[in-house]
């Protein structure tokens, strides 16, 4: 068993996920082999499999990990507090992360699937939070929520592609502007 906080392991870890990484921005994820991260990382194949069983367990780890440390805080947080107040601590962390999030995105496999877990979040989230509430009865939560995880999913994306990131004011004046076309 590995101990999570010995230096030699923090730092195999982190070249084994920059390897990863570097792969993922030169090749789709299933050209990427066990045998090119070794390479890229400089490390044995032994060293490899005392930290992972497989790529598809590194990009599943790396998956994993940025949902629980970035991704479910800010969703948690989205339904408690303004708008305004989770955007503006959600836009720099997308921006800082865009390029890890357009990689990771990239990988799309049975079992590991960024994107795709982020929609069910966000979906599951929304309607979760507004079954707390009494609802009007023309009220359809799955429709709802598909179309808030879209639109939420649709701005991430947008935001994780632009070269600066997009300021919460901007981003709540044009979401506020495009559902007064939308009702119209």
């Amino acid at each position: 068993m590995l101990n999570k906080n010995d230096i030699r392991v923090i730092k195999t870890q982190k070249s084994i996920h920059h390897a990863f990484f570097t792969l993922l921005e030169q090749k789709d994820f299933q050209e990427i082999t066990v045998q090119d991260i070794l390479d890229a990382a400089q490390i044995n194949r032994t060293t490899f499999y005392k930290h992972y069983a497989s790529k598809y367990a590194l990009a599943k780890s790396l998956v994993e990990d940025f949902k629980q440390s970035i991704f479910s805080p800010l969703l948690t947080r989205r339904f408690c507090e303004s708008s305004l107040d989770v955007l503006k601590d959600t836009a720099p962390l997308f921006f800082e992360n865009k390029d890890k999030i357009r990689l990771l995105w990239k990988i799309e496999t049975n079992k590991v699937h960024l994107k795709q877990d982020m929609y069910h979040l966000i979906k599951d989230s929304y309607i979760e939070t507004l079954k707390k509430s009494p609802l009007e009865e023309n009220i359809d939560l799955e429709y709802q929520g598909h179309m808030y995880a879209s639109l939420t999913l649709a701005g991430i994306t947008f935001a994780v592609n632009c070269d600066q990131p997009v300021g919460p004011e901007k981003t709540l004046a044009n979401i506020t502007f495009l559902f007064e076309r939308i009702i119209k």
